[in-house]
Formats: structure tokens, C-alpha cells, sequence
């Protein structure tokens, strides 16, 4: 046995003797001894609660091996010097107290914060009506230093545990760390594909609403089309009727002028020439209208369509019929289409509300607004004749008219226009009963994609 082996040996026979020589001393000598044997011991001893792990006393290898200082140490616990877990460590302290366990194998940390494996004796003692743990601390790091090849061989299995466990440490933390990247970059990737879906979602639903718009655009075109081409031909054959009358007239004058005709037998070949060129000028002033109604606009709109209705109703003074013809008009809010066409819209429907009145009755004309969904509904209503159901969508065609025309101006395009000022301007015009009778035109402002 070498030389520092027998040291080691001589060591845990002294410190076990120590123990036994005050655990069998008798209760009047115990602590006079206890004391002495405590400070002065050259082994390492703590006397522990094993309740809460309190420090309640060191001795003074105990302050030079730890390098707290003594008052420091007594305030410490054993749950602060040991590296275990304090659940273990309460776990191990129930044993020593039992009598399970004596000898236990800890890592303690020193006050310059290097740990030391350490072996510890541990024993219950009585001291003052209390359970006190004995604890005799041998620093294993030391003994290793010693020539022995247990040691070494034992030092050189920790030194391999210790490097396997932190590379397993490290193997593990490294995994920690690449999931930890894996998943934010799934996370990333999934985010990514997510916004992609909704910017593709996005696009196709626009690309959709732009297919349908220009669609609706084709078909609105498409009907204006052959709503011009139409009117192109109705046109052509309605002022070819003027010109034919104006061009026989022509010929009836010239001819009793050649015969020598008076004056007063040409006058009513003027007066019928005159009223065709009238008719044919109102004519090509109502087609210019229907066509450049096609350009109509809400930009700008009324804020007072009550005042621009009087006003109008002013101007007609001249064609009220026979009857007296009362105007009520309604305080109503802003409508949404320029003056110059809302002006010829209620102009055109006062105008036929006196045109076409019952003679044999007072005239009532109301002009008034209501709410509808989407925006507001603007009507002049009547108590005249009526119109019959069958022709009120009829009424509203190019050059039609349920009577002859009273004047030479009234070329039957007027409702036309205003139905082709309404659809430009994405509204309708139609035509209702009035209640107790008559005819009342709405025009309608509402908007088809909220009300729908």
C-alpha cells in the first residue's frame, strides 16, 4: 500500500473514532467535549438541521475548505452548498436522519464558485433535546491527487462520463437549436405560403370582378350599339317625313305663284311649311339631345332640386291647358345628377303632365322624393288620364306617342332621353299609377349593386 493510501486510511479511521468517541459520551460530559472535539477537528464538519437544511454550525476546517466566512456559512443552508436539486437534497438529509444512509457522495460549491466532489459521513446527534446532523466532510479531489491507481482509474471514468454528458448536452442543445430554426422556418414558410394563397385569392377575385365589369361593359355597349343603330334608322325615316311635306309645299307655292296666286291663298301653304321646318328642327335638336345624353353626369349634382323645380314650373306658364294647374313640391335632399340634365328631365315631365291633363279638371302636379335602398327614388305624379299598364314601358321608346301631338314640337323622343340620361348615369326611369289616378315617373337613383 503506497504512502498517501495509508494517509487516506488513517484519515476515515480518525474521523470515525471522533464520531463514535461523542456519539458514546455520556449526556454531562457531551458538550464540553462535543465543542472541543468540533472546533478543533482537523476534518471538515457542519452540524446540519435536517428539518430545513440549516447551517447551525462549522468548524473551522470547514470555514478554510469552503472560504465563506464563519457568520456567512451559519446563514447558509446545505440546499446552497450542495449542487443537487433541493428535493434530493431533503430526500438524502431523511436518510442520514434515519439511520438509511451514513455515507453519501455530493458536489459542493465553494465560495470562489469551483465544485468539489466530496464524501460525507453524516449521523443524527442529540444535542439539547434536538436532532442535529453530524456531517464530516472528506474532499475527494484531494485524495485523487494521491498515487493511487484507483483513482486515476475511477478519475478517468468521470472525466469520460463528464465529457460524454456534455456532448450529449451539446448534441441536445444543438438539436434544440435546429428545431428551434426547422420550426421558425416552417412557421416562415407556412406564413409565407398563407399570404401567397390570400395575394393569389386576391387576384383571382379581382381578375373575376374585372372579367364580369368588362363584360357588363361589352353587353351595355352592345345594347347602346344597337340602340343607336335604332335610332339611327327611326331617325332617318322621321325626318324624311318633314322634308318630303316641306318639299311638296315648296312645289304648291311655286306653282300658284306661276299661276299668279294671291297672298292670302299661299298663307296656309306657308304656315304648313313653316311648322315642318319646325318640327324638322325640334326633331334634330331632340335626336343632338338623345345622343349627348349618352354623356350625362352625377358628378356634380342639385342641392336644390325644390327651387330648380319652381323654376321651371315658371318658364311653362305660356302651355298651362285650359284647367288651372296647382304645383306641390316637396323640400327634398340633394340629387345626384347635374343640373342641366336633371333641369330637361323635370322640364320633360311637367311639360307632358300639362300636355296630357284632363281638361274637365283641375291639374295636380306633386314632385317629391322617397328613400330607397342604396340611394332615393326622385317622382312627378299627376291625376291626369293615366296611362295604361301595357304601354308604360312603351311610352318610354324612341319617336313613340299614345296620341297625336298637340304642337309641332313634341317629336315624342322627350321620356326616351330621360330614360337614356338615367341609364347613363347607372339609375332607370320608369312609370307607375298614380294613386286615385294618373301617371307618376320615377326616376330612380338607386343603385342595383346594394339594393340587389
Amino acid at each position: 500500500m503506497s504512502k498517501s493510501s495509508r494517509r487516506v486510511l488513517l484519515f476515515r479511521l480518525l474521523t470515525l473514532l471522533a464520531v463514535a468517541w461523542i456519539q458514546v459520551w455520556s449526556p454531562a460530559h457531551a458538550e464540553p467535549a462535543f465543542s472541543d472535539v468540533f472546533r478543533d477537528h482537523a476534518a471538515t464538519m457542519l452540524l446540519v438541521d435536517p428539518a430545513s437544511g440549516a447551517i447551525r454550525d462549522a468548524n473551522a476546517a470547514a470555514v478554510r475548505f469552503y472560504g465563506y466566512p464563519r457568520e456567512r456559512l451559519l446563514a447558509m443552508r446545505i440546499q446552497d452548498i450542495s449542487t443537487l436539486a433541493p428535493l434530493r437534497v431533503n430526500e438524502e438529509m431523511e436518510r442520514a436522519q434515519s439511520g438509511e444512509r451514513a455515507h453519501f457522495v455530493f458536489r459542493h460549491r465553494l465560495a470562489s464558485g469551483e465544485e468539489r466532489k466530496v464524501a460525507v459521513w453524516s449521523s443524527p446527534l442529540n444535542i439539547d433535546g434536538k436532532i442535529q446532523l453530524l456531517s464530516i466532510i472528506s474532499d475527494l479531489t484531494v485524495m485523487r491527487e494521491a498515487n493511487d491507481p484507483f483513482w486515476h482509474y475511477q478519475s478517468g471514468l468521470e472525466d469520460k462520463v463528464d465529457l460524454q454528458s456534455s456532448q450529449i448536452a451539446a448534441y441536445v442543445a444543438e438539436r434544440r437549436e435546429q428545431d428551434r430554426r426547422t420550426i421558425l422556418v416552417l412557421f416562415i414558410g407556412v406564413m409565407a405560403l398563407l399570404l401567397l394563397s390570400a395575394k393569389l385569392a386576391r387576384d383571382v377575385r379581382r381578375r373575376r370582378q374585372a372579367e364580369a365589369t368588362a363584360k357588363q361593359l361589352l353587353e351595355k355597349n352592345a345594347q347602346a350599339n344597337g340602340a343607336l343603330q335604332r335610332f339611327t334608322e327611326v331617325a332617318a325615316h322621321h325626318l324624311q317625313e318633314p322634308c318630303r311635306r316641306m318639299a311638296s309645299y315648296a312645289g304648291l307655292i311655286r306653282r300658284r305663284l306661276e299661276r299668279g296666286a294671291q297672298l292670302d291663298e299661299l298663307e296656309p301653304l306657308a304656315l304648313t311649311l313653316e311648322t315642318q321646318a319646325i318640327r324638322q328642327r325640334t326633331l334634330v335638336r331632340d335626336m343632338q339631345l338623345y345622343l349627348a345624353a349618352g354623356q350625362a353626369s352625377a358628378q356634380q349634382g342639385v342641392d336644390d332640386p325644390a327651387a330648380l323645380t319652381r323654376e321651371l314650373f315658371a318658364t311653362l306658364a305660356d302651355q298651362h291647358s285650359q284647367a288651372p294647374v296647382t304645383l306641390s313640391v316637396a323640400e327634398m335632399p340633394r340629387i345626384p345628377l347635374d343640373r342641366q340634365w336633371l333641369s330637361y328631365c323635370l322640364r320633360c315631365l311637367l311639360e307632358n303632365a300639362i300636355e296630357h291633363a284632363d281638361p274637365e279638371q283641375p291639374v295636380e302636379i306633386q314632385v317629391f322624393t322617397r328613400a330607397a335602398v342604396g340611394g332615393l327614388q326622385l317622382l312627378v305624379a299627376d291625376n291626369g288620364p293615366g296611362i295604361p299598364a301595357p304601354y308604360r314601358e312603351r311610352v318610354f321608346g324612341v319617336f313613340e306617342q299614345l296620341s297625336p301631338p298637340i304642337l309641332a314640337t313634341r317629336t315624342g323622343i322627350g321620356l326616351a332621353i330621360v330614360r337614356r340620361i338615367m341609364e347613363t348615369v347607372g339609375g332607370r326611369a320608369m312609370a307607375e299609377e298614380t294613386p286615385g289616378g294618373g301617371t307618376t315617373i320615377v326616376l330612380d337613383f338607386t343603385r342595383e349593386d346594394l339594393s340587389s
